[in-house]
């Protein structure tokens, strides 16, 4: 079984963390989110400048598996302009 690391992301992983949570709401969570959610939490045309310096500013975590990122925490500010 693969070891999982977790760290602090590094810079050049911001786009793989927007990915992920794209990803994820679109393809999982569109279970429990209608589309208009879905679109609301990550539209197709979400300026990406806007999630990494957001991303930069919360300095996540990041799990690593077999070398890819599969989840990422951090705490998240009311003044945040993307979750």
């Amino acid at each position: 079984m693969a070891e999982m690391e977790i760290r602090k992301f590094r810079r050049g992983e911001e786009h793989e963390i927007w990915r992920l949570f794209y990803n994820t709401i679109h393809n999982v969570n569109i279970r429990d989110y209608d589309n208009l959610q879905v679109d609301a939490f990550a539209p197709d045309d979400f300026d990406t400048k806007v999630a990494i310096q957001t991303i930069r500013e919360t300095d996540p975590f990041v799990a690593i598996l077999e070398g890819n990122i599969v989840s990422d925490a951090a705490r998240r500010s009311k003044t945040a302009k993307w979750l």
